[in-house]
């Protein structure tokens, strides 16, 4: 077991150090930008597919009406994963690093690596999206061609892959404005971040915050940005694995979800022997995909 004694840091010792360092400036929480959160207080959730009616039908003059129904469709659970971090601290650690708090510094470091393994986890939601060994309520990967539904298959991915570009956003743009719900009417999502990693976000940029359209000598509009689509911008997410894959956000109202049940939930304990303390910090949270609408994606080539 790792413990903190006082030739950890022996320089805690003795004066003439300025500062201590290793942790950097925090932004907000990103995953926060891409995926709903939500808590609970239940081991696990689940969000229930219910079909809704269809179009309606023409009626002939003295006919009778006729009726359609709800269905329930298929269900996503989301099962409470505990995640846990901490540290030990010696007596003599405690009593002669006069120079450097130990414990206010490893619970300040317990707190950003917290952070960090919510970025990274949220972040995989993305890098394993395209692998069949992952999949999610519908019995698909994250980004698939063939999404059932009852109205027949639906994709949230492009059909070739193509790498990031105007007329590649574009396509995706066209594909959200043409999928359907359950039951084959129009969904009217739309598309309203893109999501990118960090050898993307400059081309990226480029395409959706010019005035006019990137790459051409055309004096075109850019037809994206007049439209007032992405109107969360873009986002460069350091944790994607992949320089090529992109993904934009859509307005559905459920999407990909992270549910929490403990925030972090920080303790204490000491060895009566030794005289050691033991500080922890301990989470439950849930990442999923409840409707691959909330998400359209390329993984580029």
């Amino acid at each position: 077991m790792s413990i903190i004694v006082t030739g950890t840091i022996p320089t805690s010792l003795k004066p003439g150090i300025t500062t201590y360092w290793g942790s950097y400036t925090e932004d907000d929480l990103l995953a926060a930008k891409l995926v709903k959160m939500s808590t609970t207080d239940e081991q696990f959730d689940r969000d229930v597919l219910v079909s809704p009616f269809g179009l309606f039908n023409p009626k002939n003059e003295g006919a009778g009406v006729s009726y359609d129904s709800m269905t329930q469709g298929y269900v996503s659970t989301y099962n409470q994963r505990t995640r846990a971090l901490g540290f030990q601290v010696s007596w003599e650690a405690r009593k002669f690093s006069k120079y450097l708090d130990v414990v206010a510094k490893g619970n300040e470091y317990l707190s950003s690596s917290l952070r960090e393994t919510k970025e990274v986890d949220v972040a995989n939601l993305f890098n394993n999206g395209f692998d069949s060994n992952y999949t999610f309520g519908d019995g698909k990967k994250f980004f698939a061609t063939d999404h059932p539904s009852r109205a027949g298959t639906f994709s949230n991915t492009l059909a070739t892959p193509q790498d990031l570009c105007e007329e590649a956003l574009e396509e995706l743009c066209t594909q959200i404005k043409e999928t359907n719900n359950d039951r084959g009417i129009k969904a009217r999502i739309k598309p309203i971040l893109l999501q990118v990693p960090p050898a993307l976000m400059f081309e990226a940029t480029r395409i959706l915050e010019s005035q006019l359209r990137v790459n051409t000598a055309n004096n075109d509009i850019n037809a994206m940005k007049y439209m007032g689509l992405f109107s969360e911008g873009v986002v460069v997410n350091p944790h994607l694995t992949s320089d090529d894959a992109y993904f934009i956000k859509t307005d559905a109202p459920e999407g990909a979800k992270m549910i929490t049940a403990v925030q972090g939930e920080f303790s204490n304990d000491g060895a009566f022997e030794s005289g050691d303390e033991k500080y922890k910090m301990m989470t439950s949270y849930a990442i999923g995909v409840t409707d691959p609408r909330g998400y359209f994606a390329s993984e580029g080539v």
